[in-house]
């Protein structure tokens, strides 16, 4: 998942990510476990204490994990968004 990837570039250790958005350490570890999907208000504090917009933050989780989308036709569409 890119929520560790993200927490390891903005340099903050799990404890400081905690503190910065006050999302509770339980919530961050199943999130970066990928067991949650999180609330709207969890990525919201998320998205202030990396200082990154929602989009930017949740784009790359939910498209990874979206399902493939058949048209009426058959065929298969691949861009989500």
């Amino acid at each position: 998942m890119r929520f560790n990837v993200r927490r390891a570039a903005s340099g903050l250790t799990f404890e400081q990510l905690v503190e910065a958005s006050g999302v509770s350490r339980q919530t961050l570890l199943r999130l970066s476990a990928g067991q949650a999907r999180g609330e709207v208000v969890t990525w919201m504090r998320l998205s202030i204490a990396f200082q990154v917009s929602i989009d930017e933050l949740l784009g790359p989780v939910f498209i990874d994990d979206a399902p493939s989308v058949v048209g009426r036709d058959g065929t298969g569409v691949s861009d989500v968004g």
